[in-house]
C-alpha cells in the first residue's frame, strides 16, 4: 500500500515537471486536419493510445494462453489422479 502510494507521488511529480517543460503549442497536422495544442498534451494523448492499441493487440494471444494453462491443469489433475490409482492398487 505505502510502496504503491509513493509509486504514484513520484509518477504524479515526474508528469507535472514533463507537462511544465513542454508546454509549448505546437501545430499538429494530418492530411486535412489541423490542431494546435500543447506538445504535453499531444505526447500524453499519443502514449495513452499505444498503450491501448498494445493491450489491444496482445488480447488473442493473452487468451489463447489462458486457454492453454487451462487445459494443462486438467492433465495434471488427471495425471495425479492416475498415479494416486495406480499406488493404491
Amino acid at each position: 500500500m505505502q510502496r504503491t502510494l509513493i509509486f504514484a507521488l513520484i509518477a504524479a511529480i515526474i508528469l507535472v515537471v514533463f507537462t511544465i517543460q513542454n508546454a509549448a503549442i505546437v501545430d499538429l497536422k494530418l492530411w486535412f486536419w489541423e490542431v494546435k495544442s500543447s506538445q504535453a498534451l499531444i505526447i500524453l494523448i499519443t502514449l495513452a493510445l499505444g498503450s491501448i492499441i498494445g493491450v489491444l493487440v496482445s488480447i488473442p494471444s493473452r487468451s489463447k494462453k489462458k486457454k492453454e494453462i487451462e487445459k494443462l491443469k486438467k492433465e495434471i489433475k488427471t495425471l495425479k489422479g492416475f498415479e494416486y490409482e495406480t499406488l493404491t492398487d
